[in-house]
C-alpha cells in the first residue's frame, strides 16, 4: 500500500477497521527523507522534485463536508492519489540504486506500528503525549485530567480531539490554570464555540485536578540531557555523522531526537537494553550496540550530571 504522509489517514483506518498493525506500508514521505534529509516534504513538492509534475493544492482547505462535492474537489481528490504509483517507482529506483530500500521499508513498517500503538493509548495515558519535563506535578495532574476529558468528549461527539481543544490551548491551560470563564477566555486560545458549550465543564475538571492531594499527582517527566561543555553531545554527533556518511543516510534520519533522548535515559538509569526504543532496534541495532552505546557509556558521568542525577 503506497501512501504519502500516512499518519492521519492510517490512524483513521486503524480506528474504523479494528485491524492489527499493517505490515505492507510504503510511505513516500519517509522514502524522500532518505534521499533529501527533509523529514516532512509535502506531496506537491515531492511530485515537483521527483516527477517534474505540478498539481494544484488550492482545494486542500475547501469545505469537504459539503455535498455534492464540486468537480474541482473531485479532481483534487483524484490527483492526491493517482500519481502515487509513479512516485513510488521513481523512489524505488533511486533507493535501490543507493542500497537504501530495505532501510526505508523497515522504517515504514515501524511507523505503521507506532501509529497503531498511538491509536490504542488509554485515555488516562494520553496526557503523556503532550507532557513537558518543565511541568510541576500539579500541572501534570491538570494535564492528565484535561487530556482525558478531551479524549472522552471527542469520542462521544465524534470529532477530532483538536476540534475540542487544540494542543496550544491545552498548554495554555496548564500554564495559566484558569479558575473562571473570564480567565479561560482571555488567557487561552480555546475556540469560542467550544468555550460556550463546554467551558464550565472544563473549569470543573481543572478545579478537581488542582484540588487533588499531592500524593495523587502523576510523576513529572525526567529532564533531558543538558550540558555546557557538550563533550558527550559532540562525541555522539560525531558517531552519528560517521555512520550516516558510511551508509549514505542523512544523520537526522539515522537518529531522531526522541530516540536519542530515550537512549540517554536507558544508559543513565542502567535500564535493560530491551527498553530501547523500537527505532534503535532492527537495522540500526548493530551500530547502536557496538558503537553508539560505548561512546555514551564513556561519558556516563557527564550524562547523569546533565540530567540532574546525583552521582556518588
Amino acid at each position: 500500500a503506497i501512501w504519502h504522509a500516512c499518519g492521519e489517514d492510517l490512524g483513521i483506518f486503524y480506528l474504523l477497521s479494528g485491524c492489527p498493525p499493517l505490515t505492507n506500508i510504503f510511505d513516500t514521505q519517509i522514502a524522500l527523507s532518505y534521499l533529501t534529509g527533509q523529514l516532512q516534504m509535502g506531496y506537491q513538492q515531492a511530485l515537483d522534485d521527483q516527477l517534474d509534475m505540478h498539481i494544484d493544492k488550492e482545494h486542500s482547505q475547501s469545505d469537504w463536508l459539503q455535498r455534492p462535492l464540486s468537480a474541482e474537489q473531485e479532481q483534487y481528490a483524484i490527483d492526491d492519489v493517482r500519481f502515487l504509483p509513479a512516485l513510488y517507482l521513481s523512489l524505488e529506483y533511486a533507493l535501490k540504486k543507493q542500497g537504501l530500500y530495505d532501510y526505508v521499508w523497515a522504517d515504514c513498517q515501524l511507523y505503521a506500528s507506532d501509529l497503531y500503538d498511538a491509536q490504542h493509548v488509554e485515555d488516562s495515558a494520553m496526557y503523556l503525549t503532550m507532557a513537558d519535563y518543565r511541568y510541576t506535578s500539579q500541572q501534570m495532574a491538570i494535564l492528565q485530567a484535561v487530556a482525558t476529558w478531551r479524549e472522552e468528549l471527542a469520542r462521544s461527539t465524534n470529532q477530532p480531539r483538536t476540534f475540542v481543544i487544540k494542543k496550544q490551548a491545552v498548554r495554555e491551560i496548564i500554564t495559566e490554570k484558569p479558575s473562571n470563564m473570564r480567565e479561560l477566555a482571555h488567557k487561552t486560545t480555546m475556540h469560542r464555540s467550544m468555550l460556550r458549550l463546554y467551558g464550565e465543564e472544563l473549569l470543573k475538571v481543572i478545579k478537581e485536578a488542582k484540588n487533588l492531594h499531592p500524593a495523587e499527582y502523576p510523576d513529572c517527566l525526567l529532564p533531558p540531557y543538558r550540558s555546557k561543555n557538550k563533550v558527550l553531545s559532540k562525541a555522539v554527533q560525531q558517531a552519528i555523522d560517521d555512520h550516516a556518511r558510511a551508509i549514505g543516510v542523512p544523520d537526522n534520519v539515522l537518529m531522531r531526537k526522541k530516540w536519542l533522548g530515550q537512549l540517554y535515559e536507558v544508559i543513565a538509569f542502567d535500564k535493560e537494553l530491551s527498553e530501547l526504543p523500537e527505532g534503535l532496534k532492527g537495522w540500526r541495532s548493530d551500530w547502536v550496540m557496538h558503537t553508539l552505546i560505548p561512546v555514551i557509556k564513556k561519558h556516563k558521568t557527564e550524562l547523569q550530571q546533565g540530567m540532574g542525577i546525583n552521582v556518588r
